[in-house]
């Protein structure tokens, strides 16, 4: 019985753990946090971005989505620019980062996403990316 609903519960929390971009592989309830190294967080992003060819996700404990390399962002923004409308709010991270109603692209979400986005895309082409 107890057995059984660890199983399923394992099993259906990889599956949807499957369904994001690779990435270290989480333990549930915790995710990637026990791989952060503590003093200097920046190095765990940066090796994964290297190891994963600039995108991955990392669970902490939600999955967030890192994305490291330029043609990756670009493509993110120019070709698949609604694949990234809808994300949650999560009212430690908005603390965390200062979020604002007009924070730019990163921290906004929905029709303020889309008005950002598009921003953006005009101030990168005028810049010849």
């Amino acid at each position: 019985g107890v057995l059984g609903l660890l199983i399923c519960s394992l099993v259906r929390y990889y599956r949807n753990v499957a369904r994001y971009p690779k990435g270290p592989c989480p333990l549930p309830f915790v995710g990637n946090l026990h791989q952060l190294d503590s003093k200097a967080q920046y190095k765990t992003f940066e090796r994964l971005g290297r190891e994963q060819n600039g995108i991955y996700t990392l669970f902490l404990p939600m999955p967030f989505v890192q994305i490291t390399d330029y043609q990756t962002i670009r493509e993110a923004f120019l070709e698949k620019g609604e694949d990234f409308v809808g994300r949650p709010t999560i009212r430690l991270v908005q603390e965390a980062f200062g979020f604002a109603p007009n924070s730019g692209v990163v921290n906004s979400n929905g029709d303020n996403w889309r008005e950002q986005r598009r921003a953006a895309i005009t101030i990168m082409r005028d810049f010849g990316m």
